[in-house]
């Protein structure tokens, strides 16, 4: 793409059709974490108590439940990374 945008050669109007096709999962996908990870923030009591014991059990660079979102975006829907880990990905890891 880079090389293309050097040459003026890019099919904008394919671009666009590609990120257009994945944007909408996209967005979902982020409101929807957004939106648990808001909840899970402002728990109380023993809930509160659970996630603090769960997050400090965890390894501070692991971040696979959200390397989707920092990621390459997706240009085609099939190429879109799993929401979450698969368990074959969770066994390597040990979870």
């Amino acid at each position: 793409m880079t090389a293309q945008l050097r040459t003026g050669s890019v099919d904008w109007d394919t671009a666009l059709a590609a990120y257009n096709a994945v944007r909408p999962e996209h967005c979902r996908r982020v409101l929807t974490t957004a939106r648990a990870r808001g909840e899970l923030w402002h728990l109380t009591g023993p809930q509160r108590q659970w996630r603090n014991d769960i997050l400090r059990s965890r390894d501070t660079y692991d971040y696979r439940y959200i390397d989707w979102l920092y990621g390459p975006t997706a240009l085609t829907p099939d190429q879109e990374p799993p929401l979450y880990p698969t368990s074959q990905q969770r066994a390597l890891v040990g979870v």
